[in-house]
């Protein structure tokens, strides 16, 4: 389907991407308050965060920044350890497991591309163009999830590695960072609208989902 029937390639794409972070975030933000909340924390439940609602988790500069950099998050939950029987270990759970189901949701996914490309090559050429933008949701569906596990790696807020980070450091060193918060989010979002995300992280999720659609293609 040619790009002229959206109007331009970057609405096209943007619209073939909107699944992808759609479901990537809602899952994401999903798992991280339904796994804190089975793990004796009320807020997530309280504040409507358990749910597959992907509007609960809406937030719109993390979704503008997905939408047109790669890379972006989904509205945070709050969430407390004040309820966790081992704190450091519960926060990781929480802050740790979503992103782990992202990218193994990702690595699906891809699979999932691989082996439907192939199917539709082996039968007849012509299916294979006229599923050009079914294939590529599911790319996009593989491709944002993966970005967005790596992404929470980075220590700063919203990403995840944040949470993680802090559960290691003292109470002085967390009060510390926590100084430089607003800074680091700037940072955070110059580091991406300036590409430097999609040049980092992009290179290393096009490089696993290209070895993965390479095992499948041969």
């Amino acid at each position: 389907m040619p790009y002229l029937d959206f109007g331009s390639s970057f609405i096209y794409d943007a619209l073939l991407r909107l699944p992808g972070v759609v479901v990537a975030f809602t899952l994401h933000e999903y798992l991280k308050a339904f796994i804190s909340t089975k793990l004796g924390d009320p807020i997530p439940k309280r504040e409507g965060r358990v749910t597959l609602n992907p509007i609960a988790h809406f937030e719109i500069l993390g979704f503008i920044l997905f939408m047109a950099f790669g890379y972006g998050w989904g509205k945070p939950v709050n969430t407390t350890s004040l309820y966790y029987k081992n704190k450091r270990r519960d926060t990781l759970l929480t802050y740790g497991l979503p992103t782990v189901a992202n990218f193994v949701l990702g690595i699906i996914f891809i699979f999932i591309f691989g082996f439907a490309a192939v199917a539709l090559t082996n039968s007849n050429s012509e299916l294979l163009t006229g599923n050009y933008s079914l294939l590529s949701v599911i790319y996009f569906i593989a491709e944002c999830n993966v970005g967005l596990a790596l992404i929470n790696l980075i220590p700063i807020f919203p990403m995840d590695g944040a949470k993680v980070l802090t559960s290691f450091l003292n109470a002085r060193n967390v009060v510390k960072l926590s100084q430089y918060e607003k800074i680091l989010q700037i940072c955070l979002v110059f580091f991406i609208i300036m590409g430097f995300a999609g040049r980092i992280f992009g290179s290393v999720a096009g490089f696993i989902l290209s070895s993965v659609t390479g095992m499948i293609f041969g």
